[in-house]
């Protein structure tokens, strides 16, 4: 029986595990009729919070307190409304691993996409009256109405507000940008060094290896050398070296050439005959 009744508590409380962070449930009619109720009840804020958000972003801003303050009352209650809608969808989305249902006709889908957009919507025009001035606000002044006049002229005070914007930026960071610029010059500068040391040592310790192996091999070479040199103890000497020989005799000089043919007897001249007349 004890054992019965655990079993029958644990199947009673799966179902609520599943279910946990549910706080909608549309799988019958009175969950669908709760979820489009719900939807129902907080569309009307998102028409309040667009039109709050157009009026900060502005003239700087809210809706006017109204009287006995009824109309900031409303505002502000529909602003925390749709953020809680956002951080609702959020949290269940991570805590759950699925957003929240769809509800009947896609309501539900719808108003967190519209929650979503008023929340950054407001979020953009308090922004933006925060980090620049009024006077370099491009949307300020800006009507529903407005003509194309005043679009462009939103527009050039929009290009000028960005450089300025820009630059603020720059010099904001400049500080910080130089820090970091330094810090990772000292740390280039540092790993140089240690690679640097790291090259000498390995050189050091190939000079020195290869100094060491040098020596072994001559110390070896020379045991090789005094092992295999023949002895010369008892051993006559050997005799000096025989005295070079004298050189060979100069060649005799050649005979003398024959007397030139003037130094020959000349020979008798031939008697001319004699002519008679």
């Amino acid at each position: 029986a004890p054992q019965r009744v655990q079993l029958a508590a644990a199947d009673a409380a799966e179902p609520a595990a599943a279910d946990e962070g549910s706080a909608l449930s549309t799988s019958g009619f009175v969950g669908l009729l709760g979820t489009g109720v719900f939807c129902v009840a907080v569309l009307p804020y998102v028409p309040l919070s667009i039109y709050s958000s157009w009026l900060l972003l502005t003239t700087g801003q809210g809706v006017p307190a109204g009287p006995n303050g009824i109309y900031g009352a409303a505002e502000g209650f529909a602003t925390l409304t749709l953020f809680g809608v956002v951080v609702w969808s959020a949290a269940s989305y991570f805590q759950r691993g699925e957003g929240l249902p769809q509800g009947p006709f896609n309501l539900m889908n719808v108003m967190k996409g519209l929650a979503a957009f008023c929340v950054a919507f407001f979020l953009f025009a308090t922004g933006l009256n925060t980090i620049i001035e009024p006077a370099d606000n491009p949307f300020r002044g800006l009507t529903l109405g407005g003509d194309i006049t005043q679009l462009q002229g939103a527009a050039v005070k929009a290009q000028k507000t960005a450089v300025k914007v820009a630059t603020k930026v720059d010099q904001a960071t400049a500080g910080p940008r130089a820090e970091i610029d330094a810090a990772l010059q000292g740390a280039s500068k540092s790993a140089t060094a240690s690679i640097d040391q790291a090259t000498g040592k390995a050189s050091k310790a190939a000079s020195d290896a290869v100094g060491r192996a040098t020596e072994q091999t001559n110390e070896a070479f020379a045991k090789i050398q005094a092992k295999f040199k023949p002895s010369t103890k008892g051993e006559p000497a050997k005799p000096a070296a025989e005295p070079p020989k004298p050189a060979a005799e100069p060649p005799k000089p050649a005979a003398e050439p024959a007397k030139a043919e003037s130094e020959k007897k000349p020979e008798k001249p031939v008697a001319e005959p004699i002519v008679v007349e």
